[in-house]
């Protein structure tokens, strides 16, 4: 499965290739490489909860994965806490 978008598709056609579906499929991903037990267990649940829970996973991870990073440069020097308030208000009115 590839999820890579070639930089020569138009915007209409980025739009098509990012699908719920292909979403859901990413984010199942992403919860069955770092979270194994998580993944396992997740496959007790009906079919139904599955994607959701998989995308909520993927998210705070993602977020998680941010903010380990943002401390990081931030202990290095090499971003400002004013830098990172600045970056999570843009993030939030997204």
């Amino acid at each position: 499965m590839n999820h890579s978008i070639n930089n020569k598709n138009t915007a209409k056609e980025t739009e098509q290739l990012i699908t719920l579906e292909n979403a859901y499929a990413y984010c199942r991903q992403i919860s069955r490489h770092h979270a194994k037990t998580f993944y396992l267990a997740s496959m007790f649940l009906h079919k139904k909860q599955q994607n959701p829970i998989f995308a909520i996973y993927a998210l705070l991870r993602t977020v998680d994965d941010i903010v380990d990073m943002a401390e990081d440069k931030l202990k290095a020097g090499l971003i400002t806490s004013n830098e990172i308030a600045k970056m999570l208000d843009g993030w939030k009115s997204r």
